[in-house]
């Protein structure tokens, strides 16, 4: 396949797709190998909340998209918003809820990973 052009790997659709297939190949890869061998929550979750394509998901949803127990999420997410790359908001009906969403930050780091991984592939 010839590389991607640079305006090719603006498009949000692409990339959205492209996070959603990333996203379903290493759930797939999950269901192979043995428990806790392939891990790596922190990218899982920023590719959940991208793949989503959701304005914010509750914690308990993105523990089970990205496939880690929620001390495990409730840990990275938490890292995950000390850096500024997810934002954590009570749900606005239900208090009990919290509601994960990319920050700018994390949806243009998010974008730019993805970019690199779909250049890398073309090669």
């Amino acid at each position: 396949m010839p590389p991607f052009e640079e305006h090719e790997l603006e498009d949000k659709q692409l990339l959205s797709s492209a996070a959603a297939e990333i996203y379903r190949m290493r759930r797939a890869r999950d269901r192979i190998m043995p428990n806790g061998l392939m891990g790596e929550p922190a990218w899982d979750i920023l590719l959940a909340l991208y793949a989503e394509d959701a304005e914010k998901l509750t914690i308990s949803s993105l523990c089970f998209g990205a496939g880690v127990p929620q001390t495990t999420a409730l840990r990275w997410i938490g890292t995950l918003n000390k850096v500024g790359l997810v934002v954590r908001n009570p749900h606005p009906r239900d208090g009990r809820l919290i509601l994960v969403s990319l920050s700018e930050q994390g949806r243009l780091i998010v974008e730019r990973c993805l970019k690199a991984m779909l250049r890398a592939s073309r090669r």
